[in-house]
């Protein structure tokens, strides 16, 4: 097998030249809290269920950043069970080695998401 390493892209015809890793997820674990379970992860040291509602990661390779941006996602056992994902620097403030992350039903209570997914993006150190 060949590798192709290469850093910047443009079009054939010319036009603007553009970075390939920019945008792209640096780090992303799917998780299921509720029975501490991981279905997949890029860039994962470990994971660790802190609490009810409350998790924390740590990255392989770190990022350069800790200011850099992450996206949350997680859904309840119903529709009824709606969940609210996000970092809280109450919780555990992010780094450049790992982030926290905290779900919460809608009133704000910690409850343990059975599928929770985050993605990091930025540079890596």
């Amino acid at each position: 097998m060949s590798t192709i390493a290469v850093d910047n892209a443009r079009p054939s015809a010319g036009g603007t030249s553009y970075s390939l890793t920019s945008g792209v997820a640096k780090a992303w674990l799917s998780y299921d809290q509720a029975v501490n379970s991981l279905f997949g992860s890029y860039n994962l040291a470990s994971v660790t269920d802190a609490s009810a509602g409350k998790y924390t990661y740590s990255f392989t390779n770190n990022m350069a950043s800790a200011t850099d941006w992450a996206a949350f996602s997680t859904g309840g056992a119903d529709d009824a069970d709606q969940r609210i994902a996000w970092n809280s620097g109450q919780f555990k403030t992010k780094t450049t080695t790992g982030w926290g992350v905290r779900t919460t039903n809608t009133g704000g209570i910690n409850l343990d998401s059975g599928d929770g997914s985050t993605s990091a993006y930025g540079d890596l150190a």
